[in-house]
């Protein structure tokens, strides 16, 4: 019996963009651990697992929600210029995923395209929503560093 290559394509292909929006959902709702993985905030992470001031993983992520961050970026008038390229960053990708999706209606509805490309389109959809995550996590992990950075410097100057 022969081997279907486009199915066993087409599984493998679901399989990592699943797995990719996994990761992406994995670091929006764990920004502490997530932030030893960031190269730019992996410091501030070896600082928070050595803090002596009853600072926990849980009242960071409650400190810094993931509905917080987007309603800052998206109701917020005073962001800072990062905070703007994040905006930016996450609108783009909002706006990839939509055009993912209408790529994905075109695909399956529009006659004469073979029945394997919806495959691929879906796969480009959970792709785009993933990086719509993964923008938003990026945000998150940055704001929750600067909040464990802002708490470990108020109990340096308390110290001193």
């Amino acid at each position: 019996m022969p081997v279907d290559y486009e199915f066993l394509i087409a599984w493998c292909c679901l399989g990592f963009s699943l797995i990719y929006l996994g990761i992406q959902c994995f670091r929006l709702l764990w920004p502490v651990w997530s932030m030893k993985l960031d190269r730019n905030h992996r410091a501030t992470h070896e600082r928070f697992a050595k803090n002596t001031i009853g600072l926990t993983e849980k009242s960071v992520e409650t400190a810094v929600t993931s509905q917080a961050c987007f309603n800052r970026l998206f109701k917020d008038e005073d962001l800072t210029s990062d905070e703007k390229l994040a905006k930016k960053k996450l609108q783009f990708w909002m706006f990839f995923t939509a055009g993912t999706v209408a790529l994905l209606y075109f695909v399956r509805f529009y006659p004469g395209i073979p029945p394997e490309a919806s495959n691929y389109a879906l796969d480009a959809v959970i792709i785009a929503l993933g990086t719509v995550f993964g923008a938003l996590a990026d945000y998150r992990i940055s704001r929750s560093a600067e909040y464990v950075a802002k708490a470990l410097e108020a109990q340096t100057s308390k110290a001193d």
